[in-house]
């Protein structure tokens, strides 16, 4: 009996003696990683610099010795796009690509890809210093944690019955290009693809208090899963739900409707700085985030079926949603059929909400719900007018670029307005006798899109009179710049 304490003792201890070797081992894996991809000598991994390509030579050297199956002979998924930051050019890329056959003899044929953008921004001259961004957070961490999946995967090929892409994707800074060409190129079957994981600055748990899994939701039952999950793994779960990340990788899997998530440790981070070094990353809790991710990835590369869920079903496709809300400020006036005579304009502004529905890639249409507080100079003083305006605009992207983060567009439509409170000269207006309570008119604009913020100017003018006088023909006009944001 003596005896079979003893062994069981000594086998509890070598357990945890082997699970703590193997944890520090994994850190310090995953610290070399970022190590060498965040050293000054990469040049902050930019388009163009010889450092960038000894990261990719990096990625496709560790790939091979893992023992993933090349894309091609050398892993590399090249591709080249037109750069228009500061001149024209041509700018040639890399993907590194590699792949892992799943177990199940039914499910090997559909694939889950696993990718981390290895580019970054380079360096800058300030005077007669240069001034490097290493990128340690954006994004060797996420590469880093890649890399400590694929290996997991690989010695471990019993673990996973779909069959795995790990992809080191490039120029994602420049507008996710790397991604886009990838998920276009019909040699990797995206029909076949079931979901994506893009490992995003995922080095900085602690700042940011727990884990973001913004675009979980996207997958059926995903949020249950990865709820359970990070309970069995002691991790705490921040942004989840069905939207799928605009600024990272997951954007172009998402438009082609696959479930994307984005696997990411939040903005408490010196990322896009100088400041943003391989030492200052918490590699004990990446190894956690590592062991979680890896977890999800092997329940779900077993499940029957990955299904899209139906909130993200809503939002996928050639049609999208989003919605926002919009304040305007400017001036309003009224316009007379006399040429020779104009009224003076008075300050005006309005509030709202927007709803815009994207048909494809060039095409929004916007509708509109505003209280507009709007008026003119008069014989009597000042008309002024409350009303509600219910505004159709259609708008064409001129330019969308990063995923659609920045977008150029002009805009046209109509407009229907209520009126249903004013005052002309202090007297308030009888909308029932002589004055018309609605108004009917077009607009049209410009606008831009940054992130989630939108800037524009909008021309309003009636089509319908101010009053029931079929000589006077008095109609209203405005000019309104507009402020927004995106939900």
């Amino acid at each position: 009996m003596v005896r079979t304490h003893h062994f069981l003792i000594t086998l509890l201890f070598l357990i945890f003696v082997s699970g703590n070797l193997y944890s520090q081992e994994l850190r310090e894996r995953l610290e070399t990683h970022v190590t060498i991809l965040a050293a000054d000598s990469l040049e902050g991994r930019g388009l163009g610099t010889r450092g960038k390509d000894i990261a990719r030579d990096y990625i496709r050297n560790q790939f091979a010795e893992i023992g993933l199956t090349s894309f091609k002979e050398d892993y590399f998924h090249h591709f080249e796009f037109r750069s228009t930051s500061g001149v024209i050019a041509n700018i040639y890329g890399t993907n590194v690509v590699g792949f892992l056959k799943g177990h199940d003899s039914k499910l090997k044929d559909e694939y889950i890809v696993i990718g981390a953008h290895y580019d970054h921004l380079g360096y800058e001259m300030r005077g007669d210093e240069r001034v490097i961004f290493p990128g340690a957070d954006d994004n060797a961490s996420g590469v880093s944690l890649m890399l400590e999946m694929a290996r997991y995967f690989a010695t471990n090929p019993e673990s996973h019955g779909r069959s795995l892409i790990f992809v080191a994707f490039d120029a994602e800074e420049s507008g996710l290009i790397g991604s886009r060409w990838f998920i276009e190129d019909e040699r990797f079957a995206s029909k076949d693809i079931k979901t994506m994981f893009s490992l995003d600055m995922v080095g900085m748990y602690r700042s940011n208090e727990g884990l973001n899994l913004k675009g979980i939701g996207s997958i059926a039952g995903g949020e249950e899963l990865a709820g359970y999950l990070a309970g069995n793994h002691n991790l705490i779960l921040r942004k989840q739900g069905s939207r799928i990340e605009e600024r990272t990788d997951t954007w172009y899997f998402g438009l082609a409707g696959i479930p994307s998530v984005h696997v990411h440790t939040g903005p408490h981070s010196p990322y896009h700085q100088p400041g943003d070094l391989a030492h200052l990353l918490q590699y004990e809790e990446m190894a956690k985030v590592k062991n979680f991710t890896v977890d999800l990835v092997k329940i779900l590369s077993f499940q029957e079926s990955i299904e899209p869920s139906g909130s993200f079903l809503a939002q996928s496709g050639n049609v999208r949603f989003d919605f926002g809300a919009v304040a305007m400020l400017g001036r309003s006036r009224h316009l007379y059929p006399d040429e020779f005579f104009t009224a003076d304009d008075v300050f005006g502004f309005g509030a709202g909400f927007f709803l815009r529905i994207h048909m494809g890639q060039k095409i929004v249409v916007q509708p509109e719900v505003l209280y507009d507080y709007n008026g003119s100079k008069s014989p009597e003083g000042s008309f002024r007018r409350h009303s509600v305006m219910l505004p159709l605009n259609i708008q064409y992207n001129l330019m969308s670029m990063h995923g659609g983060i920045f977008r150029m567009y002009p805009f046209a439509g109509g407009y229907y307005q209520h009126h249903f409170n004013g005052k002309n000269g202090g007297e308030t207006i009888d909308f029932s006798t002589y004055y018309k309570d609605h108004e009917w008119g077009f607009q049209y604009g410009l606008g831009i899109d940054m992130l989630k913020f939108h800037l524009g100017f909008v021309y309003h003018q009636a089509l319908t009179g101010v009053a029931d006088d079929d000589l006077l023909k008095i109609r209203s006009s405005s000019n309104r710049f507009r402020i927004g944001y995106r939900f």
